[in-house]
């Protein structure tokens, strides 16, 4: 399974489904819903890796199917390694540890010393595949199945977890036979998501809130910051899992220019240019004294920098520090392709960001197109001083294998 060179803003899966709201079930029990402010973390889309204090674990395909191994960078030795620890092992079977199942979308996070992975990977049976929730110890040993989706249903898109609880958007797909008979298809769309609570201590889960035309933003301080398309405008509001009560914060023009970062909402609305801080809490908005070259198309948060993005017609990054309400023009670019693409921020460790600072590029001849192709091969993994990072110098501390 070769990966294409691809730009993707989001990752959105656009499937019909049914939608949640009408399902009012308990799966595998009821899950015990509860949180402790300011100790819920968001992972943004299903991309199969996590950055946490120690390391960065990720998912790399293998180019031969549906399976791929997970993997392990070590920051202190900048060392990417297969989370395995059987010597002599190839790392192509399940015989190896990191040997997993990755045509489905992967999620990736680490709480309380141990490592979950939610897996949308399954089988035409069912069974020698389930899609659903995994824990192992960090490095990979005594994995098992915590808890798994009920039939047809799929983890969607963002999640949160936190005080031993995983909240996730989660959609219900419908299985229907292909042409042929000899397999099963599954279709559905994200209008009728829902908001699935997990209990990290048992595997016990609920249905909690429907998330219809709605996502998963953000969290802060024991809450869970959504967004809804509706009218032409996009609403936010605060969920909290303690009560299971939804509070609207405000609403503004449709746009996809939105990020959360330290008790704000940025966003910028539509064919503007300035970006506009919304407080989470008090509802209070004010603009950043911060005129931006163009209108992005995609913003994120990393570590007091606003990450905007925009890719119509060219592609352009810049960050502006959130306290200074500085703004910086980031001069770094992909190694290995022809497309002028910025480096991608992964995760943040001390004084560092991991990025991806290239991709190692392979071809193959493709009979019924007639030609050659290019394939991504892998991707390079660079750690990069913060300061370096915002001053455009490729001063990377390169991450082998």
């Amino acid at each position: 399974m070769k990966k294409r060179i691809v730009v993707l803003l989001t990752a959105c899966l656009l499937l019909p489904l049914s939608a949640c709201r009408n399902q009012g079930r308990q799966s595998n029990g009821t899950a015990s819903v509860s949180a402790t402010p300011a100790s819920l973390v968001h992972v943004s889309e299903m991309q199969g890796q996590y950055g946490w204090n120690d390391g960065f674990y990720t998912n790399q395909n293998n180019h031969d199917g549906d399976y791929g191994n997970l993997m392990y960078i070590d920051y202190d030795s900048k060392k990417k390694v297969y989370l395995c620890n059987k010597t002599e092992c190839q790392h192509k079977d399940d015989t190896c540890l990191s040997y997993i199942p990755v045509e489905g979308a992967q999620g990736l996070f680490v709480d309380a010393g141990k490592l979950y992975r939610l897996s949308n990977a399954y089988s035409d049976n069912g069974q020698s595949v389930a899609p659903g929730l995994f824990v192992s110890d960090l490095n990979g040993l005594n994995s098992r199945l915590l808890y798994q989706l009920d039939s047809g249903m799929s983890w969607l898109r963002d999640f949160v977890f936190g005080n031993g609880m995983l909240y996730a958007d989660v959609m219900t797909m419908q299985a229907f036979e292909d042409e042929d008979g000899q397999g099963m298809l599954f279709s559905g769309d994200d209008s009728g998501s829902c908001l699935l609570a997990v209990d990290l201590s048992n595997g016990k889960a609920e249905i909690v809130l429907d998330l219809k035309d709605k996502k998963i933003i953000g969290a802060h301080e024991g809450n869970l910051i959504l967004s809804e398309s509706r009218g032409g405008r996009l609403l936010f509001s605060r969920y909290e899992p303690e009560s299971q009560t939804e509070t609207p914060i405000e609403d503004i023009a449709l746009t996809s220019a939105v990020t959360v970062g330290e008790g704000r909402i940025y966003y910028v609305l539509p064919g503007e240019s300035t970006l506009t801080a919304l407080d989470i809490l008090s509802g209070e908005i004010s603009e950043l004294r911060v005129v931006l070259p163009e209108t992005p198309d995609y913003l994120a948060y990393r570590d007091g920098l606003i990450l905007c993005m925009q890719w119509n017609g060219s592609v352009a990054i810049r960050a502006v520090e959130a306290a200074s309400q500085t703004i910086h023009n980031i001069d770094l670019y992909l190694a290995g392709i022809e497309e002028r693409i910025p480096v991608e921020v992964k995760a943040q460790w001390g004084d560092y960001f991991l990025i991806i600072s290239g991709y190692r590029m392979e071809n193959e001849y493709v009979d019924w197109a007639g030609v050659t192709q290019d394939y991504i091969d892998g991707e390079e993994f660079a750690l990069i001083k913060k300061e370096d990072f915002l001053a455009g110098k490729p001063e990377y501390l390169r991450i082998t294998e």
